[in-house]
């Protein structure tokens, strides 16, 4: 399926889902039920025996097919040991997939605007391919309420909230002192549509579930401890900071832009036009959201610089292999070093000057721009200046159309900005002047 702003939605939910949940392989076609009754009320368990049980049949359900079952199935498992670690960590993995509940049929009025070719295809997936399946299930079981793209933002706002969620998790549980998990990973052999029934997962009725052993999946036991810990928290930034980019300014009206633009070519002067007509286009929405990415920022280089430190130990062969921590989540270690492009030293020393607010030496290159450090490959140095990279993030601007180019060449392609700092990024209001010594302004025809 490929739909003009749909992806990113669709993308992010399977995205969470195939990444970080493991299950059983078996023999095609076999079925295993559980009923957690039985387990729950077996007298001869304890508690935590009880709740041991329960998180190992969550492992089986735990993948793209049935992650929504091995919720339920965690939920009982913490009633009897609410201090069970690993299965708050499961379900603090799986709670951002779940914001996804009902996707598919959430998007049906947003769908049926879409090129005729890429409506049936999104159909095809929903009433056919999944159709009957507990995956089916899941993405259709909702409202068809998401009409605008302040619909559609509002569910990554909530995706974001369960992300942090899981982030602040890790940043918990990797201070426990000792603390270590066997868990169970998964990989999924082929993603195609079809395997989807045949890996199916369902509900049988409330407490009951079913599974079928399928041979597209394929499991592998794991070990994690702090270092995976601290690996997983520094993913969960990383998607946050994606994901507060996506909703930090509305995008009313990018949907039927680019539904006009796939059917109609437009130069870039007609594109900037047709958007600065949009009057809440561009407009801040979210501007804590955005500011929270510099503080994620700052938690990511203190991760960098603590793994640096422990290199020995983290990456003992020097180099990214799986014998730097077999049997671990993240066998092939964290190895942090010089690249080819600048030595380890200097970029933290450009990270460092970034994260205080202030403005890093830059050097411009045709089609690049080089932070001072950083080996520009020899080409010819056409304007050196300064940028302020978090500037725009800590201080937001209320609008980003003005921004945007004023003038055009005969082409239709821009040859100013509209604000010559771009949001405070250039302090030296020298914007315009640094992108075209990089070629991005000022094109030629072609």
């Amino acid at each position: 399926m490929k739909f003009l702003g749909l992806k990113p939605i669709l993308s992010l939910s399977l995205f969470v889902l195939v990444l970080l949940f493991p299950t059983l392989a078996g023999a095609e076609d076999a079925i295993h039920q559980v009923d957690i009754r039985k387990i729950e009320e077996n007298a001869s368990l304890s508690p935590r025996q009880k709740a041991d049980l329960l998180i190992q049949e969550a492992e089986g359900f735990n993948n793209l097919y049935g992650a929504m079952w091995a919720d339920e199935i965690l939920q009982r498992a913490l009633i009897w040991q609410p201090d069970n670690l690993k299965a708050q960590m499961y379900r603090k993995l799986i709670a951002p997939a779940l914001v996804f509940k009902g996707i598919l049929t959430r998007l049906d009025p947003f769908v049926k605007g879409e090129p005729q070719d890429r409506v049936q295809s999104f159909y095809k997936f929903r009433d056919q391919d999944i159709k009957g399946t507990g995956l089916g299930q899941f993405l259709t079981d909702g409202p068809r309420d998401i009409r605008t793209e302040k619909q559609m933002q509002k569910v990554f706002d909530d995706f974001i909230v369960k992300q942090d969620q899981a982030r602040l998790f890790f940043a918990k549980i990797k201070r426990v002192k000792n603390l270590s998990f066997i868990v169970r990973y998964n990989r999924i052999k082929h993603s195609h549509s079809a395997n989807i029934k045949k890996c199916n997962a369902w509900k049988i009725r409330p407490g009951v579930f079913a599974r079928k052993l399928c041979d597209n999946l394929i499991s592998r036991y794991y070990k994690v401890d702090m270092v995976d810990f601290e690996v997983f928290q520094q993913v969960m930034a990383g998607v946050k900071i994606y994901s507060a980019l996506a909703v930090a300014y509305d995008t009313t009206g990018l949907i039927d832009h680019n539904r006009f633009t796939y059917q109609n070519q437009l130069n870039p002067e007609q594109i900037i036009t047709r958007m600065r007509q949009v009057e809440a286009f561009g407009r801040i929405r979210r501007g804590k959201t955005l500011q929270s990415i510099h503080g994620l920022g700052v938690d990511l280089f203190a991760g960098a610089k603590w793994a640096h430190r422990l290199q020995d130990r983290l990456c003992p062969t020097g180099d990214e292999t799986k014998i730097n921590r077999p049997g671990f989540a993240i066998d092939h270690g964290v190895c942090i070093h010089d690249s080819r492009r600048m030595r380890i030293e200097a970029l933290f020393d450009a990270i460092e000057l970034a994260l205080s607010g202030q403005a890093n030496p830059v050097i411009v290159t045709k089609r690049s721009i080089h932070v001072k450090g950083e080996w520009s490959a020899h080409r010819p140095v056409k304007y050196q200046t300064a940028m302020a990279f978090f500037a725009p993030i800590l201080n937001p601007v209320p609008d980003l159309k003005p921004l945007a180019p004023t003038r055009f060449n005969e082409c239709g392609n821009p040859v100013n900005v509209g604000e010559e700092t771009l949001g405070g990024l250039f302090p030296h209001g020298d914007a315009t002047r640094t992108l075209t010594a990089k070629g991005e302004l000022n094109r030629d025809c072609y």
